[in-house]
């Protein structure tokens, strides 16, 4: 593995683990057996290397919620797809995701704030061609649903992580045979609030 991903690995797994505040580019560098000069080289400084993180897992997420999309979907069938692609990136990257809530909690990160806003914009783009097509109940307000659907994925992964915190934050067992209840949960509420 080259510098560069061993010094975002390494980074990834303290911050998720102690946070932003608390990690140290002399600890992050210790992690990824390399000197500081190499972080600062390749990231400038720690706040530079936390967009760097974030950026990164903005483009995974857009890109899977692209891909979850295909053409002919119906507008729940997508909305679906979109729900789907957040529980699928949070089980596959539940550090990146930790790192994620932390930041929302204190909003200093750029990265954070677009991330929030492009997820948002994905989301809203359904609820409005639902709304325009008339197959969407037009009595929901598209903010309240976002948030429920984000914050419900956000606890849910909270809860397994704190009771399971180990050095490494590996989820739980019982979260990953949960995530389908989790998904079909969604799936109904969405449903049921939308369609007419």
């Amino acid at each position: 593995m080259d510098p560069k991903h061993q010094i975002i690995k390494a980074a990834v797994h303290l911050i998720a683990q102690k946070g932003f505040a608390a990690t140290s580019i002399r600890e992050i560098a210790m992690m990824a057996s390399v000197n500081i000069s190499m972080i600062n080289y390749y990231f400038f400084n720690k706040n530079s290397l936390l967009d760097n993180i974030l950026k990164g897992a903005v483009q995974k997420i857009s890109e899977k919620i692209q891909h979850g999309q295909v053409e002919g979907q119906t507008e729940l069938e997508k909305l679906f797809a979109f729900i789907q692609a957040q529980i699928e990136y949070v089980s596959q990257q539940h550090e990146i995701a930790k790192i994620f809530f932390q930041e929302e909690l204190v909003k200093n990160s750029q990265a954070v704030l677009e991330f929030r806003q492009l997820n948002y914009q994905n989301f809203e783009a359904i609820i409005n061609e639902g709304h325009r097509k008339d197959v969407f109940s037009k009595t929901v307000q598209p903010e309240l649903l976002y948030s429920t659907i984000v914050g419900t994925i956000q606890q849910f992964v909270v809860k397994y992580l704190s009771q399971n915190v180990h050095a490494n934050y590996t989820l739980s067992e019982e979260f990953f045979n949960h995530t389908e209840e989790l998904t079909a949960y969604l799936k109904l509420l969405c449903s049921r609030m939308l369609l007419k």
